[in-house]
């Protein structure tokens, strides 16, 4: 009697053993770790700034500020530039493109500049990127940005 439970416990140990000896090769063979997601843009927003310009810009119309001028014409920017508009090729003044860091500087400068109409989205955590445009005549220019999630505005005016 005392054979047979002996012989008992080798078949499950034999079985442990084949399952141990197999979990380091299951291992080493599995896929490796998803890149990790791009940092998240405002809530509803999909794309990147790359996209987007791309969307509201004429080919090759982007124009980055100097930074001196951008510092001058658009105080707490991270950014400035402008470029012709994509869908409104009369458009008098194109678009203005700037990155910020803060809101407040955001709203302060797009006043300041009498810009009528804009749209924005925080981007990389930390950046928030805006597109506006001087009348609300030019309202179309901006549109390309509402397929990527992006709500277009009315500047609040000065207090």
């Amino acid at each position: 009697m005392t054979s047979a439970r002996r012989r008992a416990p080798l078949p499950q140990l034999a079985l442990a053993g084949v399952a141990i000896a197999l979990l380091p090769t299951g291992v080493a063979q599995a896929d490796p770790e998803p890149a990790p997601a791009p940092a998240p843009v405002s809530a509803g927003v999909t794309g990147v700034l790359n996209d987007w310009q791309k969307s509201v810009c004429a080919p090759g119309s982007f124009n980055q500020d100097d930074p001196a001028i951008a510092a001058r014409d658009w105080p707490g920017a991270v950014r400035a530039g402008t470029c012709a508009s994509a869908v409104n090729p009369g458009l008098t003044n194109g678009l203005w493109i700037t990155q910020w860091t803060a809101n407040s500087d955001m709203t302060s400068a797009l006043q300041r500049n009498f810009m009528a109409l804009f749209a924005s989205a925080v981007s990389d955590q930390t950046a928030i990127i805006t597109f506006a445009v001087a009348s609300p005549e030019a309202r179309k220019s901006l549109e390309p940005l509402t397929k990527f999630g992006f709500t277009i505005n009315p500047v609040p005016p000065l207090a």
